[in-house]
């Protein structure tokens, strides 16, 4: 049993070791002055080019030093929207004398619609619907008299949506007829339509450090090289040439990056990220998706045309987040840049639908960055201390037990 309590001693000393070796060694601070929820936390492209590829290297604490789950969350390229905008209903009302419902729907702005989507509570029934059109409220025109309703109840809610088709119309008025002849009315919740709503996403400007443009008459190319104080996720860049009126050029566009050879041994190299075509009627685009690098060159070749000069370089960042409930007036830690860190696993993830999209925007504060050296420094030093408190303990230990092997010889002769 001592024997087992003093290997336990051993291997807890080396996996504190090895759990310090781990630690993150960036830090970011800020405090919430929101009220109590859910905010987005803005990670600056100087906190991202800290971490690994996958993101995982990120924790959030609060001054308690408790862990606070979090989302996160990256801008798309396209935002894509939709949602549902009501048309005003100015009349509703049963007629039982002639046994029909009938709902007037403005249209104020005389929109061209082919199709109207009508919110009615859940029942089950069978109905006939007749749709008109007017421009006075007064006289109206038939657009469809052959609806039929069959209803679908909604087993996760309780309304429905029927969507009603019709010849493309910009009548002002719409009036919708509902057949009540064998049963009571049906309960018509709202009107209206789906929008759908196309959104560039947002991005982060990264700064550029270095920029040269070079000729070369002789390959008929042009040269520029541009480079970051370090490297950064790209995921889009922006040219703008100045040149002739007009002119349509090939490019070509690379990143350096580093390949190990098969003898071992680590190469810079220019690798291609895209073929592309310039020309004078628009700026240049061209989307990266997550590349992570530092420097970038671009070629166009010229032909026997005048070389183009460069006007502006733009490398965009596709803004990332963190979604968090945080308290208000507490003062939170970030803890990043560990390559060997894990993805967390927080059940936040699966309520993500359940949040607030327009939520309020924290930057940070204030970040720590410690050098490389410094990190190597004090690694050196507790791996030193560890190390001969470990040896210490094998030593004694062997000592002890050699001690305790001898005396149970001779007490057996």
């Amino acid at each position: 049993m001592k024997t087992k309590s003093f290997l336990f001693i051993i291997l807890s000393i080396f996996y504190s070791l090895h759990s310090y070796c781990q630690d993150f060694n960036r830090i970011a601070t800020f405090t919430n002055t929101y009220s109590n929820g859910f905010v987005n936390i803005w990670l600056s492209p100087e906190i991202n080019s800290k971490l690994s590829q996958n993101f995982h290297d990120l924790r959030i604490y609060d001054s308690q030093n408790k862990e606070i789950p979090y989302i996160l969350q990256s801008e798309k390229v396209l935002n894509h929207s939709v949602f549902f905008k009501e048309y005003k209903i100015i009349e509703k009302k049963h007629v039982s004398a002639q046994n029909y419902t009938r709902i007037v729907i403005h249209n104020p702005e005389k929109k061209m619609i082919d199709n109207i989507s009508v919110i009615i509570k859940n029942a089950e029934v069978k109905k006939w619907l007749k749709l008109n059109g007017s421009d006075d409220n007064k006289t109206y025109y038939v657009l469809n008299d052959n609806y039929i309703y069959n209803s679908n109840p909604n087993p996760d809610g309780t309304s429905e949506i029927k969507v009603l088709h019709f010849p493309s119309t910009d009548y002002e008025y719409l009036e919708l007829l509902v057949s009540d002849y064998f049963d009571k009315p049906i309960n018509i919740l709202t009107v209206g339509y789906y929008d759908y709503k196309t959104e560039n996403g947002l991005y982060s400007e990264l700064e550029i450090k270095s920029f040269e443009q070079l000729e070369d008459t002789d390959k008929q190319e042009t040269t520029i090289n541009f480079s970051f104080s370090e490297s950064q996720y790209i995921d889009k860049f922006e040219f703008v040439f100045d040149g002739p009126t007009y002119y349509l050029r090939n490019a070509e566009l690379f990143y350096e990056t580093q390949v190990l050879t098969k003898k071992q041994k680590v190469i810079k190299q220019w690798q291609l990220i895209e073929n592309f075509e310039i020309n004078s009627y628009s700026k240049a685009t061209i989307f990266s998706e997550n590349l992570k690098a530092e420097k970038i060159k671009l070629v166009i070749k010229n032909n026997d045309n005048e070389a183009l000069k460069i006007k502006s370089i733009k490398a965009r960042q596709l803004t990332k987040y963190l979604t968090a409930e945080l308290k208000k007036d507490e003062k939170y830690t970030i803890k990043f840049s560990n390559n060997e860190a894990k993805k967390p696993n927080y059940d936040l993830k699966f309520f993500a639908d359940s949040i607030d999209k327009n939520l309020p925007l924290i930057k940070i504060d204030t970040i720590q960055a410690i050098s490389q050296t410094e990190t190597t420094k004090k690694e050196s030093i507790f791996t030193s201390i560890y190390v001969w408190i470990a040896l210490s303990f094998v030593v004694f230990g062997l000592g002890f037990m050699s001690f305790k092997m001898m005396k149970d010889i001779k007490k057996e002769s």
